[in-house]
């Protein structure tokens, strides 16, 4: 049987550690089952990195990344 592609799920997030975590549990959720999550945080203030960190230790399909420095919406997306 063919395997199906890998999907690639990107959550970019900026100071959203409150919905961070229901946000990948809902990719999660999702019936297809070839995917990866990564998680693009722009150098949150808050509590984003040790939750992003936390699901991507928990998660071998969970990817974790943070800017050093805020680089807005357009170069989040790019990076």
């Amino acid at each position: 049987m063919m395997k199906k592609p890998l999907v690639s799920i990107v959550i970019s997030t900026y100071n959203r550690a409150n919905v961070l975590e229901n946000a990948v549990l809902s990719a999660l959720k999702q019936s297809y089952k070839n995917k990866e999550i990564i998680i693009s945080d722009d150098c949150s203030g808050d509590h984003t990195k040790e939750i992003g960190q936390n699901l991507a230790k928990k998660y071998d399909n969970v990817k974790y990344f943070r800017n050093a420095t805020n680089l807005k919406t357009a170069g989040n997306w790019k990076n």
